[in-house]
């Protein structure tokens, strides 16, 4: 019997896509003033943007192409087009979410954006924030942090299981050959579980988790001990001691993954509600501060330089008394999320209170630090505001300092704090640079 072999285009459309660093949005609208209004508001934000009139020319760039997403605007009808959006949603093998955007807001119109496989409805006149939001969320689970897993090296610990934990995208491994250097590992891995032995030449475990559990910020931190032992007494003293569970040293690797995976969890919920504010989602001011701490001392002992820059929303206030604070809450929230798309994931972002916001960013140079920022002061600039029925933009003004310029965490703060309030007397949307000297630039 013959067998029939896959077309070379067929194989194209079979492969696997990467999308895990995917920023690309199909908009499908025959409105072409939504397509050129959501394609530069969402560009501020990040995303990239492909606009088509039509559920065909969508389908045609797909066999390219797969997006994070689909936004599809079914205020007017596509009936010229046999290729239903639910067609296309499954087109290459991957369910691409789509968001609905509709002129009604009936039962019977989102039944049908249901059934042309809808995973979110909008109301017209779309709010950019809430589209956002989505896409922020579609970004984020592309892209999971993975648990940052400390561990202590110790025979009961040196097993395959834990060598497993290496091939796992999900996890990210710090290994310390001994205790002796805990406090080093601490500051510089920033762990979410750690992971000991019973026994060390040096110490007990449960020694070490006490160790840890002294320190500041490291009292909730998962502690799990791996051991072949087998006495229940000892067992209960290493866990009162500041230990979470103790493992077998010849636990599967997947139980392994399962008891991590379900600490780190429970703490990432846990720490969530004390380091991030309750209104963007970022860190808050005393978390920010502690992470800056942190990172001039890592900078300190690995001799790298770092960027420090606070921003504040220009004409804050004004905002607040002619469209009210509910207003004001969404210009912060706009800006956080702006802020998050547009910078790194190992860069740090917080919310040093009210308007105003820090950034910490490591791993680049000067020039390039104060580019981004650029980009992201000009994007900002260009957001539409959205509230009830109002609609406004605002801007920002932003004081960049530099590690070593200024040694200090303190010195850092009040530095770019300086730059940044220079920055508005000179008429705001702007950045402004804090050098060593008093001399600003």
């Amino acid at each position: 019997m013959d067998s029939m072999e896959p077309t070379q285009g067929q194989q194209e459309l079979d492969k696997p896509i990467d999308v895990t660093s995917n920023r690309l949005v199909f908009l499908i609208s025959l409105d072409q003033e939504l397509r050129n209004d959501l394609s530069d508001q969402l560009g501020n934000y990040g995303f990239d943007i492909l606009p088509f009139p039509d559920l065909e020319a969508a389908r045609v760039a797909m066999q390219a192409k797969v997006p994070l997403a689909m936004i599809a605007d079914l205020s007017e009808a596509h009936d010229e087009n046999p290729m239903t959006l639910a067609e296309l949603k499954l087109f290459r093998h991957q369910a691409v979410p789509v968001l609905i955007v509709s002129n009604e807001d009936g039962f019977l119109s989102r039944l049908q954006a249901v059934r042309f496989g809808g995973d979110f409805y909008f109301q017209k006149p779309v709010d950019l924030f809430s589209i956002v939001e989505v896409l922020d969320r579609l970004t984020d689970s592309l892209m999971p942090d993975p648990y940052r897993v400390l561990v202590v090296t110790g025979p009961a610990t040196n097993n395959p299981s834990v060598q497993a934990l290496d091939d796992s995208p999900d996890v990210s491994i710090f290994r310390l050959k001994g205790p002796d250097h805990i406090f080093d590992a601490l500051l510089e891995f920033d762990p979410e579980l750690v992971l000991l032995d019973l026994y060390y030449p040096e110490c007990l475990g449960m020694e070490l988790s006490a160790v840890i559990r002294q320190q500041d910020g490291y009292g909730g931190l998962p502690i799990l001990f791996q051991s072949t032992e087998t006495d229940p007494i000892k067992k209960g003293a290493a866990l009162k001691r500041g230990g979470d569970e103790i493992l077998s040293s010849s636990i599967e690797p997947g139980d392994l993954y399962q008891s991590i995976a379900l600490r780190v969890e429970r703490y990432r919920t846990v720490i969530s509600q004390t380091v991030r504010d309750s209104l963007t989602g970022l860190f808050n001011h005393t978390t920010t501060r502690k992470k800056l701490e942190t990172e001039v001392m890592r900078c300190q002992k690995q001799n790298e330089m770092m960027g420090f820059a606070m921003i504040d929303i220009d004409k804050f206030k004004h905002v607040n008394d002619t469209y009210g604070h509910s207003a004001g809450d969404r210009v912060i929230q706009n800006l956080a999320r702006l802020l998050k798309q547009r910078v790194r994931r190992n860069d740090i972002v917080g919310r040093y209170g009210g308007e105003e916001f820090a950034v910490i960013v490591t791993g680049m140079d000067r020039d390039s630090i104060k580019d981004r920022l650029e980009e992201i002061r000009e994007d900002f600039s260009n957001v539409v505001h959205s509230y009830l029925n109002y609609q406004f933009q605002c801007t920002f003004s932003c004081g960049l300092t530099f590690y070593p310029d200024h040694p200090g965490a303190q010195e850092l703060n009040d530095a770019a704090d300086e730059a940044m309030y220079r920055a508005k007397s000179h008429g705001g949307n702007q950045v402004q640079f804090r050098l060593p000297s008093t001399a600003g630039q």
